[in-house]
């Protein structure tokens, strides 16, 4: 059974005069990026294959994980097309994955992946109180019966969505 994994990308830096793809992340999205490397190496989902934005907050988010977790540099493969995308840019970058890889990460940017999220999973999704489905630096989990080229709508089964604060140290 394969794994797809979303992450959002830690909280980025707002304070700093840059356009918006070159947007650093602030030390709250170090440290929550961290902090989910951790939890995923507890819970054995670490990534074979991480596929993220080339985004500098989203490519910042996966390098302060790889100091945690130890991802390597064969893992992570950054697309210009998930900067923004929608449904079907990542699900065009998700069926070129090759098949070998059972557990594959997705690092990107809302609004983008919280539809991706609504697209996948079977059945609705609960939006928490906050009205935030996937906040910065937040984790979802789907398990997936089928090869990823066959991915398409309701095709996955949402195990859980973890945030960092969630999480205790």
């Amino acid at each position: 059974m394969k794994r797809l994994l979303l992450l959002r990308h830690g909280k980025s830096n707002w304070d700093v005069d840059v356009d918006d793809f070159h947007r650093p992340l602030k030390n709250r999205g170090v440290k929550a990026a961290q902090k989910m490397a951790g939890w995923m190496i507890e819970n054995d989902l670490i990534p074979d294959y991480i596929v993220c934005s080339s985004a500098i907050r989203a490519k910042s988010t996966v390098e302060q994980m790889r100091k945690i977790a130890g991802f390597s540099c064969q893992e992570v493969q950054f697309k210009n097309k998930l900067y923004f995308a929608d449904i079907e840019d990542f699900i065009n970058v998700l069926i070129k994955i090759p098949e070998h890889f059972q557990r594959v990460m997705v690092v990107g940017h809302n609004p983008g992946l919280e539809e991706l999220l609504e697209f996948l999973h079977k059945g609705g999704v609960t939006v928490p109180d906050d009205g935030k489905l996937l906040p910065t630096a937040s984790l979802a989990v789907f398990t997936l019966r089928q090869d990823w080229q066959k991915l398409q709508a309701g095709c996955a089964d949402l195990k859980y969505i973890m945030r960092p604060k969630q999480i205790r140290q």
